[in-house]
């Protein structure tokens, strides 16, 4: 049953088949048969922002977000549970439009993935200090209307009931954000190892980012992907598979955070609260 639900793509089914499978001597004796759960789902949201407004553009971002999404398409998500948004549709009322979206639907029983890849910076100092992912209208003198805090990312975060979530974030690219006009605006490119482990709190949930703080991401020449994103999808098509081609999320972090520092100084930072390895997706390859 596992061999042909794998070949057919039916993730929901293989998880849920996965779920229930116990001995038989434990069934015989069970006095009650235990109540059932809904079949779990699988949703998706991909975010990928090159062609900023404000600040300095990114080559690889959407190519990064638009090759996961099709990815796992493959790999047994639907196409009604997944959300692709790039460039000129990543703005900041659609990205929270978004993240609501997913925080309607996604119930205990289900897994949430999300995806952004593009700019994130820290203010340092004055009246918009904080950290930020920057949506494609981003602008460095108005951050607390153009921009999405990690407070605000937070706050939709946890309003997603998912008992499982993984949020993938290439925030500190090798170009940076570019430096504001403004000589006493402090800035760092990327989030700092406090939000992370904000962003991690609440059960079920990984954080993984594509580089530590300090450290920046890099996108190669001859490598059509980000360097991080290169290797989470040669995870997700098979590098990174158990038994039967399933990709867990530790596996999948293990095997990014081993390929990822055989080009550059970047190491893949991990910050997670989940009982259980929880399933991406099953390799089709």
């Amino acid at each position: 049953m596992i061999s042909y639900l794998v070949r057919r793509g039916r993730l929901d089914e293989l998880v849920k088949l996965l779920k229930e499978e116990r001995p038989e001597e434990t069934r015989k004796t069970s006095p009650k048969a235990p109540r059932k759960r809904p079949p779990a789902k699988f949703y998706a949201l991909f975010i990928g922002v090159s062609q900023y407004h404000n600040l300095l553009r990114l080559s690889k971002a959407t190519t990064d977000a638009r090759d996961l999404h099709g990815l796992l398409a493959k790999g047994g998500y639907a196409d009604a549970q997944m959300a692709l948004i790039l460039d000129e549709d990543a703005t900041k009322p659609i990205i929270s439009h978004r993240l609501d979206w997913l925080a309607r639907r996604a119930g205990p029983n289900d897994t949430v993935l999300i995806f952004f890849s593009g700019h994130g910076a820290q203010r340092i100092g004055g009246f918009e200090a904080g950290e930020y992912l920057c949506p494609v209208e981003a602008d460095w003198y108005n951050l607390r209307s153009t921009a999405i805090s990690n407070d605000e990312f937070n706050v939709a975060l946890r309003a997603i009931r998912a008992g499982s979530m993984v949020v993938f974030l290439d925030a500190c690219h090798s170009g940076g954000v570019g430096q504001p006009r403004d000589a006493g605006a402090l800035t760092k490119s990327g989030l700092s190892a406090a939000a992370y482990a904000d962003l991690a709190r609440g059960g079920g949930r990984v954080i993984i980012a594509s580089c530590q703080p300090g450290e920046v991401s890099w996108e190669l020449p001859g490598m059509r992907n980000g360097l991080f994103t290169h290797y989470l999808l040669e995870g997700l098509r098979g590098a990174a598979a158990g038994r039967g081609g399933i990709v867990r999320v530790t596996n999948l972090f293990d095997y990014i955070s081993q390929k990822v520092p055989e080009h550059k100084d970047q190491h893949p930072l991990l910050k997670c609260e989940i009982a259980t390895n929880f399933v991406i997706t099953v390799s089709q390859e």
